[in-house]
């Protein structure tokens, strides 16, 4: 599955992130997050016997504002610059500028 899928799939099943930025699973088990290396919050799932991380951002952000969330050149960040806040208010969806340099 991709990173999108999984995100799907793990909303399906119950996994959610509340207005403040914790991460609860399908049984409503308050879930510990770690930072991974691109410095933001992540939790583990297991999808078909593999372990999977999950972005918390990704995930409220895709309880937020659903699929547009995947939307081609757009991404999901953090209004205040803070990677540690995945709070409701401060989750947002960028348009992406790449930079082609010569």
């Amino acid at each position: 599955m991709t990173s999108r899928e999984n995100i799907i799939y793990a909303n399906k099943i119950g996994y959610h992130v509340s207005e403040t930025g914790q991460v609860f699973d399908n049984n409503g088990k308050l879930l510990h997050s770690h930072v991974n290396k691109r410095k933001r919050r992540a939790f583990k799932i297991d999808i078909d016997g593999r372990l999977t991380y999950i972005e918390v951002c990704r995930l409220q952000g895709y309880q937020l504002f659903g699929k547009d969330t995947f939307k081609e050149g757009y991404g999901v960040t953090h209004s205040n610059g803070n990677f540690m806040d995945d709070s409701s208010g401060n989750i947002i969806i960028i348009k992406l500028i790449v930079s082609i340099l010569s």
